[in-house]
């Protein structure tokens, strides 16, 4: 199954994740005036009985007086080769040639070996589950990422990542592999790649980079998705390969 086809089975469940996953909410606003420890968050598997693809369904409260601004998500579930793969899945905006944007397809897939890092060297509770932690990091840094370009002075240490992208967290430097393909020879809609898909490989705390890796990060402007996409998209212009893509190499 490639990124493409991982899309399209996951977007079949859209309705009945969402509808599972507002059961939950709902059960959480009803009775988190009960809890009196915070933070507090509580999860849920989720199998679809259309697809049998499992979800982890969470809904997370920082503390008590935030108990309004409930942050919830979803992840799909995937096995893998060493252990289980979590998928966001969803669309992002992308540069239309005519002017404007298109919606195209979007994958960002994490292993038990990225939450188990973040577990490690941000978290350092080695009580929680890879499960809690990727709560955790999405409720900590979702939609607070900034993509970077790695210039030769970040890379220093960790050349052996061979990635060439990263993405500036709260938490720390997120290490990924990203690629803008197309399924057949010429793409669904000419000049659009037919799927986004970004694997997380590792995250590195903040406090671990050394004075030249901080000082380049400050100087290194932050690169809009859209630029960072279409330098993926050079690097890539064949038809996506047919083995499965949440087999990611250890870091």
């Amino acid at each position: 199954m490639n990124p493409f086809e991982a899309y399209e089975n996951l977007a079949k469940d859209k309705d009945r994740v969402k509808y599972a996953y507002q059961k939950l909410r709902t059960k959480v606003e009803n009775h988190i005036h009960k809890e009196r420890k915070f933070p507090f968050w509580r999860m849920k598997e989720f199998t679809s009985r259309d697809t049998n693809n499992k979800y982890l369904l969470f809904v997370y409260v920082d503390e008590r007086g935030e108990i309004q601004d409930i942050l919830s998500n979803s992840f799909a579930l995937m096995a893998n080769r060493d252990g289980k793969s979590y998928i966001e899945f969803g669309c992002m905006p992308y540069p239309d040639p005519d002017g404007g944007y298109r919606a195209v397809r979007m994958l960002k897939v994490y292993d038990t070996h990225f939450a188990q890092r973040y577990k490690e060297r941000i978290l350092r509770d080695p009580n929680l589950s890879a499960d809690e932690a990727m709560c955790r990091y999405i409720t900590r840094n979702g939609n607070k990422e900034y993509p970077i370009t790695l210039n030769a002075d970040i890379q220093k240490r960790f050349e052996e990542y061979d990635t060439l992208y990263a993405l500036k967290s709260p938490d720390g430097l997120c290490f990924m592999t990203m690629y803008a393909g197309i399924v057949n020879e010429e793409p669904l809609i000419a000049g659009f790649p037919d799927v986004l898909y970004y694997e997380y490989r590792t995250i590195i705390p903040w406090s671990q980079l050394a004075p030249i890796q901080q000082e380049a990060l400050k100087k290194e402007s932050t690169d809009s998705w859209f630029k960072l996409v279409q330098s993926a998209a050079i690097q890539q212009r064949k038809k996506l390969c047919r083995c499965t893509p949440f087999d990611s190499r250890k870091i």
